[in-house]
């Protein structure tokens, strides 16, 4: 839900004639190729055959990239934040936590 918010504020607040935004500039061409794959694979031009080895790589890409993530926060400037920023980040884990157990749980996974 954040990306439709954040493109509509954007789209919005460059209305005016100084600002001007150009939908190609919101859009970023990660999100257009996402929706070209899932438009592909829910036509059938994806064989099932390659399947598997394109989970295999999505899975590793995954982790490739969560790994970047990770390794590019700066330890120093989290502690450095106030208590509120540390309070919510913490309760928001707490909470996709708690969420994720009730699934599994309604889910008999």
């Amino acid at each position: 839900m954040l990306g439709p918010v954040i493109l509509l504020l954007g789209v919005r607040a460059g209305q005016d004639a100084e600002n001007k935004v150009r939908l190609h500039h919101l859009v970023s061409w990660f999100i257009i190729c996402f929706f070209l794959m899932i438009i592909l694979r829910s036509t059938g031009h994806v064989p099932d055959a390659i399947m598997p080895p394109l989970t295999n790589l999505t899975t590793l890409l995954t982790i490739i990239s969560m790994a970047a993530l990770g390794l590019s926060v700066d330890v120093k400037s989290v502690f450095a934040a106030s208590g509120r920023v540390l309070a919510t980040g913490a309760l928001s884990i707490l909470f996709l936590g708690f969420m994720s157990i009730c699934a599994i749980g309604l889910l008999s996974l």
